[in-house]
């Protein structure tokens, strides 16, 4: 085989095969391959997205040091607007008032109340802040809303616990809210009488001295089992003994008497012995099931039965 030689440079040189053949390819990658003379024949071009990337790492580093300064400063200047000018101090004249129901509230004394805060900054003023201050005075309120009304304003949206009785106490008339306040009777609200008698008074409040809660609720249940349970049993009369804890019903001139203490239990009680026909109530002039598990009846041609009940219960 016939073979080709070159003559000795100083370059460096890659052999490749081919069919054919070995064929010498010559590098220009480098001219001289001395260590302490290397020159790079051809150079690398930087790619425009390379210029793009260090632009973005520039505004990045810039923005660490000038940006922070600028924003920090914007929101001090921010929090100034809001908070120390007397643009957003609340004014009195622009309280929204709303009431609901509107009958159940002193509107002239919610806003006596709620003036307490002007001079404040509307920003400021927090919803609960709000409820505290009214609650002290005018305990029936359920619920309170605030939204403000730029850029001194406030409206505030007032909910009262709904009237669940018409109550009497002596010659007095209330409304008893669902949290056991008495209210002053406003007679458009219809809500079912209850007599209240022996309530336990606070020497501050008098006759306007709530129902305890747990007592509100325990009423409320006994009554809806009822009404759902003995329909045929109407309610002409309600009384709560408040000293006693107890609750009467009358229903076709026979006395239900039950006890708050037992909760819900004494109602199903009678519920079970009525649909069940175990007790008969049309000739009982009151039945008490006060005691758990006993029901204990008197008869209305027991001329000893009324007096008892005149003796515990109107003396």
């Amino acid at each position: 085989m016939k073979k080709f030689s070159l003559p000795k440079l100083q370059i460096p040189f890659k052999k490749k095969k081919t069919p054919d053949g070995p064929v010498w390819k010559i590098s220009t990658k480098l001219i001289e391959t001395r260590k302490d003379n290397l020159i790079k024949s051809r150079t690398t071009k930087k790619r425009w997205i390379d210029y793009i990337y260090e632009s973005f790492i520039w505004f990045r580093g810039y923005f660490r040091t000038v940006g922070w300064v600028f924003f920090t400063g914007l929101g001090a200047l921010l929090f100034f607007a809001l908070f120390a000018t007397p643009v957003f101090q609340l004014n009195p004249d622009k309280i929204d008032i709303v009431l609901r129901p509107e009958p159940v509230f002193d509107r002239n004394a919610v806003h006596s109340i709620l003036e307490d805060f002007a001079g404040k900054n509307i920003f400021s003023i927090s919803t609960q802040e709000i409820f505290q201050n009214l609650s002290q005075n005018i305990r029936h309120i359920a619920s309170v809303e605030k939204s403000i009304l730029l850029p001194n304003g406030l409206r505030i949206i007032i909910t009262s616990f709904a009237p669940s009785y018409r109550a009497y106490i002596g010659e007095e008339t209330f409304l008893l809210t669902e949290n056991g306040q008495l209210i002053t009777d406003i007679p458009e609200v219809e809500a079912p009488a209850l007599q209240i008698h022996h309530l336990v008074s606070d020497p501050n409040l008098g006759k306007n001295t709530p129902i305890m809660i747990e007592d509100m609720r325990v009423m409320r249940e006994i009554l809806q089992l009822w009404r759902k349970n003995l329909a045929e049993y109407p309610i002409n009369a309600l009384k709560f003994y408040d000293q006693e804890k107890e609750l009467h019903i009358t229903s076709n001139d026979t006395l239900f008497i039950f006890s708050l203490s037992g909760g819900t239990q004494e109602i199903k009680t009678l519920i079970g012995l009525i649909t069940t026909e175990q007790l008969q109530t049309k000739r009982q002039l009151y039945i008490d099931l006060r005691l758990p598990g006993r029901v204990y009846t008197c008869a209305r041609e027991e001329a000893e039965c009324a007096r008892n009940i005149a003796r515990i219960y109107e003396s």
